[in-house]
């Protein structure tokens, strides 16, 4: 079976379409599980009208609000699958999802994780790519390291047990959390990928995590201090430099001038280097807090 995870948060309003593709799901084996992380609209309400119409519908309620990743944790903790399939609540599956993930399952007993390619669905329906799909599967924990990403949890699954071994998602995270447990699960198994579109992020939808830039950017910082030794040990220093080089990046958008400076010595410390000009604007920016918003867009450019 199949536990199929969807963390929610005041999102009633968009709830339904994440559910009905749990419905419209080729694969009959699973059971869901809606965790309110708790919400203050009418979320338990519509969860409600699903579970009392199909059984392997449930509601979970976190009794205090723990976070997208908290709800996860929750969601794992009750799961009953040997397989554990997430899905965000204001995303949706394409119908195969799960019976395309199973069919991965069972080619070898090796794998243990497998994930698939997601699109961006705009307002007027229209669709674009979600990032670069890397496109890779076997161990690839170098790789995923190298390249600091593999997939978001909408099209991420994993055996129940490697959850529990590598210990759930880290709640020390403010963001990041999808790339530390692809991470964890790269080094544990082999990892499999279905080359197709197999979800959809509608990104109109709000409470999304990564529209705050301090938490994208300080997520991205405690994400790459936790892999040091290992993006070291198996990438080198020009893979370290270039991970901490885009922590700067996203702190100078976020306005965090003291952690851009220790991104920036990060940087440094592994053999990265910016021009002599890129020197001046980025020392430009540490010196100029009462004119941030104006040259903010400048710096970016020149980072």
């Amino acid at each position: 079976m199949v536990t199929i995870i969807i963390p929610t948060y005041n999102r009633a309003w968009v709830l339904e379409k994440a559910l009905n593709s749990v419905l419209a799901q080729t694969y009959p084996d699973w059971e869901c599980l809606v965790v309110d992380d708790f919400s203050t609209d009418n979320t338990k309400e519509t969860i409600k009208t699903y579970c009392s119409k199909d059984n392997r519908f449930q509601y979970l309620l976190n009794e205090s609000k723990k976070g997208a990743n908290g709800a996860r944790n929750t969601g794992i903790v009750h799961a009953k699958g040997d397989y554990v399939s997430f899905l965000d609540s204001d995303d949706e599956w394409h119908p195969e999802m799960l019976e395309k993930q199973i069919k991965q399952y069972l080619k070898s007993d090796n794998i243990g994780a497998v994930y698939s390619n997601l699109h961006l669905k705009t307002p007027d329906g229209n669709e674009k790519e979600f990032g670069i799909p890397l496109g890779i599967h076997g161990n690839i924990y170098k790789e995923t390291l190298a390249q600091g990403y593999l997939a978001p949890t909408s099209v991420l699954s994993a055996k129940r047990y490697l959850l529990n071994e590598v210990n759930l998602f880290d709640l020390t995270l403010p963001a990041s959390q999808d790339d530390d447990i692809c991470f964890k699960l790269a080094k544990k198994c082999e990892i499999a990928y279905i080359p197709e579109v197999m979800a959809y992020m509608h990104i109109n939808s709000n409470n999304r995590i990564s529209v705050n830039s301090q938490n994208v950017a300080m997520g991205w910082w405690m994400l790459w201090n936790k892999y040091e030794s290992d993006v070291l040990n198996y990438c080198g220093k020009d893979v370290m430099a270039k991970h901490y080089r885009e922590c700067l990046q996203h702190f100078i958008q976020a306005n965090n001038t003291p952690m851009a400076w220790k991104a920036y010595c990060k940087y440094t410390q592994f053999g990265g280097h910016l021009s002599k000009k890129r020197q001046i604007f980025l020392f430009l920016y540490c010196l100029s807090m009462g004119n941030i918003r104006r040259i903010t867009p400048i710096i970016q450019k020149m980072i």
